[in-house]
């Protein structure tokens, strides 16, 4: 699976703040890991519905199939048309 790296900022309390930045950072990491994964299952709960509505936005992996022919992407036209490869 690829990933992505998404950034955000978040307006707190300014004790939790510094509390935040007292722990360790194995704390800190655990908790970023932890808002991983409460986001993935957050955006999870409504994945489905996006998809059913707009279905251009549906994971091209459903659908995606191994030709095993390295160089489609390049010479698409070749493989469906006939058109020359190009180099």
């Amino acid at each position: 699976m690829q990933t992505s790296t998404i950034k955000f900022e978040i307006e707190i309390d300014e004790r939790w703040a510094k509390l935040y930045q007292r722990v360790s950072s194995d704390r800190q990491n655990r908790l970023i890991e932890e808002m991983k994964i409460w986001l993935e299952q957050y955006l999870q709960s409504f994945a489905d519905d996006i998809y059913k509505d707009d279905p251009w936005l549906e994971p091209v992996e459903d659908y995606a199939v191994d030709t095993g022919i390295e160089d489609f992407s390049l010479n698409h036209d070749h493989y469906l048309y006939g058109v020359a490869k190009k180099s």
